[in-house]
């Protein structure tokens, strides 16, 4: 899981932010999923950053429930069109949902990546993209 990989990284950032004299107190500022969420605002910048978004559900939750709780974060925290313009190709956050994993990844503003570590139905965020297999990876047969 991508929350061990980035575990010791977020353990590493909040030890020098106590060291620092920083307090992380606010929701916007608490760890999310093992995320400082500050460090996905800093990638943000004045932009967006794109991230996925995984959500606290139960093991076994249907994929109904995983839709009906995509659609109230994504809604509450994005905006309730952002929901309605997902399949149109118009919309900015370039929405994705997964459908059978309770999360999904968006691209989005620094103001919206606080809003989402807010919401109470949000377990994690991480920042989306490609990244280096664990270990030096493979290498090419001879």
């Amino acid at each position: 899981m991508v929350r061990c990989r980035l575990g010791a990284a977020a353990v590493a950032l909040g030890c020098l932010l106590v060291m620092a004299g920083g307090s992380p107190t606010g929701a916007a500022e608490r760890p999310v999923g093992g995320v400082d969420v500050s460090v996905l605002r800093a990638a943000a910048g004045t932009g967006r950053v794109r991230v996925i978004v995984e959500l606290r559900l139960g093991p076994n939750a249907s994929t109904r429930t995983i839709r009906t709780t995509q659609r109230n974060v994504v809604g509450g925290a994005l905006g309730t069109a952002v929901w309605a313009r997902r399949e149109s190709g118009t919309e900015p956050h370039a929405l994705s949902l997964m459908s059978i994993t309770p999360a999904f990844a968006a691209t989005v503003s620094a103001a919206e990546l606080d809003r989402l570590a807010a919401h109470p139905k949000v377990r994690g965020i991480t920042r989306d993209g490609l990244s280096r297999p664990m270990g030096g990876g493979l290498s090419a047969p001879n």
